[in-house]
């Protein structure tokens, strides 16, 4: 794991060696093991170094021998030593590393070596012959990667506070971002929330020369699978496995859910006296907003682990991470559960465990929200004969749940349908909230459209489950871990989102994944021997910070100050000052809409005053 960034000149002048210095300045964290500068003419790469395999050698920028071929590399690469079998009688290695396999793989196979990767990765290649760069991100967006592409100049780079360190960069608002992230709380690729900077999509590569190539080298291809609670076990605990490789102490976050622990208890099966940790909350009901950490002490007794906590309390300054975290994130991502991520990779470090394995990913390929069951009703009652619905009306103007289900099962399958789960602000609501112009009415709805549209299948719930995969996971959840872990020099490892995991899932019916109406039945049921019982039969809550509180308290004073009239240069503030308050005196339930204002407003104070 580690930061990478680059130069490429396309007006005929000279990378300038010290601007990648300064880049690899504003990323410490992402490297605290190494530093590597490389210069050829136009050409600048930087490098910093999280070392877990092959500690004593891999620095980068790493070269071939003659010096054609350079890469920057962040990530892993699990199935390296098969393809260094395969390679090395052609090209003689000099390190151990995941790296130079890289490298040799693309002198033998181009672009399709990625086909042959197996892992998390964002990397770069220059070809001083050809006077090129090629860039890849990884199938399922684990690491990230930006850029800016202009005629004179290509820049990239791990994080985007690294780009802002070029001169000509300007910082400035993009208008299409902003309206993605009022509706989504994140920003997907392409977009980010400067305008001008970029970022590659999952499963792409790019190739940056005179002119720059962008083409998509994977999607999810589902497996023809006999569904069965063995082959689940068996792939989750192949990916699990896979993800132990390293040279340095491995650990877990175990939260208490299904899914960390999971890998939890396959890992600790694994490796004897593995670290486990986990974070709670001072403020809010304890039984709300600390059962899981009280589940998480069941599994680890039961796995024997050695199990540490972290407790978000009072003697946190809570306003001072929070602006921490929003510098951390480069743009911003309306998610509270960055602050507890970020505490617990800290402590994992401080006990000197650089690698942590999480349950990411299991809910989007085993259905394992409410969502998704819902959704399932809202086909059945679509299928209800209209003059049935008709007769029913009065029944919906009473109860609100089937009023919202009868609304939902008027709108066709698809980018509608899928916002209803999702939109924090409709389209009404941005209007009246945005004090500027905004791009098209249909503009948000087109995004996903491109993205749930795609799955051939008479199954909405597929859709939505691919839909989530490929904007929320490589956008929200992976970008926000990859932060916030590698803000603590840690690095995370999701085995649920191991590629072929991810297309066996893909292949199970969704109501063989369901059973019965049971969320996540499939997985619960395949690891029924390993999961605690209390865990294994819990109602679904979610990883979830004490937010509210926190805006009613120690976050107050921080955010009437960003909702000030002073500071609020996108939005309205009247509209702005109705949400909160309603909100902080229990009027009304405003806390997603809340947060994404929030983690805006932060942006804009840490990246643009």
């Amino acid at each position: 794991m580690c930061g990478l960034c680059g130069i490429l000149r396309r007006d005929g002048a000279t990378a300038d060696p010290a601007l990648a210095g300064r880049m690899l300045d504003r990323m410490p964290h992402r490297g605290p093991d190494g530093r590597g500068v490389h210069t050829a003419g136009p050409l600048a790469l930087g490098h910093l170094r999280l070392s877990i395999i092959d500690l004593a050698t891999g620095a980068q920028p790493m070269s071939t021998p003659d010096g054609r071929f350079t890469i920057v590399f962040n990530g892993e690469i699990y199935n390296h030593r098969d393809l260094r079998r395969e390679l090395e009688p052609e090209y003689p290695y000099r390190t151990s590393s995941d790296t130079e396999s890289l490298l040799h793989g693309w002198r033998r196979w181009g672009p399709g070596m990625l086909d042959r990767l197996e892992g998390m990765f964002a990397f770069a290649i220059a070809d001083r012959v050809e006077g090129t760069v090629f860039c890849a991100r990884d199938r399922l967006g684990k690491k990230p990667f930006y850029y800016v592409d202009r005629p004179d100049v290509f820049i990239f780079a791990s994080e985007i506070k690294a780009i802002l360190e070029h001169p000509g960069i300007p910082r400035e608002v993009d208008p299409e971002a902003l309206e993605l992230f009022l509706a989504l709380g994140y920003v997907p690729a392409p977009w980010t929330m400067f305008r001008g900077i970029r970022k590659l999509p999952a499963g792409h590569w790019l190739r940056a020369g005179a002119k720059t190539e962008i083409r998509e080298y994977w999607d999810v291809r589902p497996e023809t699978v006999v569904p069965g609670e063995e082959a689940v076990r068996e792939r989750v605990r192949a990916a699990v496995k896979k993800r132990l490789i390293s040279d340095v102490p491995v650990g877990c976050y175990l939260s208490g859910g299904i899914d960390s622990t999971i890998v939890s208890g396959l890992a600790s099966a694994e490796i004897r006296g593995m670290r486990t940790f986990s974070a709670g909350f001072s403020e809010g009901p304890s039984e709300k907003f600390n059962a899981d950490l009280a589940l998480a002490r069941v599994a680890a007794k039961q796995f024997g682990t050695i199990h540490e906590e972290v407790l978000v309390d009072q003697a946190i300054d809570l306003p001072a991470l929070v602006r921490q975290v929003a510098w951390a994130l480069d743009e911003p991502l309306a998610n509270a559960a960055s602050i507890p991520t970020f505490l617990v990779a800290r402590l994992a470090r401080e006990r000197g465990v650089p690698v942590l394995l999480s349950g990411d990913g299991a809910d989007e390929l085993f259905a394992g929200y409410d969502r998704y069951l819902s959704d399932a009703l809202v086909s059945s009652y679509r299928r209800v004969p209209g003059w049935a619905r008709a007769m029913a009306s009065p029944l919906l103007r009473l109860n609100a749940n089937l009023g919202k289900l009868d609304r939902k099962a008027r709108l066709d399958p698809g980018p509608e349908r899928y916002l209803t789960w999702h939109e924090a602000f409709p389209r009404e609501m941005r209007a009246r909230l945005i004090a500027h112009d905004l791009p098209g009415p249909d503009f948000v709805r087109e995004v996903v459209r491109r993205v749930v549209d795609r799955p051939v299948t008479d199954c909405f719930q597929e859709r939505l489950l691919y839909g989530d995969l490929k904007l929320w996971i490589a956008e929200e959840s992976n970008m926000r871990m990859d932060k916030m872990s590698m803000l603590a020099s840690v690095e995370t490892r999701a085995p649920f989102l191991d590629h072929h995991l991810v297309e066996f899932a893909a292949g199970i019916p969704f109501a063989e994944k369901v059973r019965g109406r049971r969320y996540k039945a499939l997985l619960r049921d395949a690891f029924a021997d390993l999961l605690p019982a209390e865990i294994r039969t819990r109602s679904k809550w979610g990883f979830i910070p004490p937010a509210s509180e926190w805006l009613r308290g120690r976050l107050n004073p921080l955010a009437k100050e960003m909702f000030s009239p002073e500071k609020l240069r996108w939005f309205r503030h009247g509209t702005v000052s109705e949400l909160f308050d309603d909100h902080v005196a229990k009027r009304a339930y405003h806390l997603p809409r809340l947060w994404i204002l929030l983690a805006f407003q932060l942006w804009q104070e840490t990246y643009l005053s």
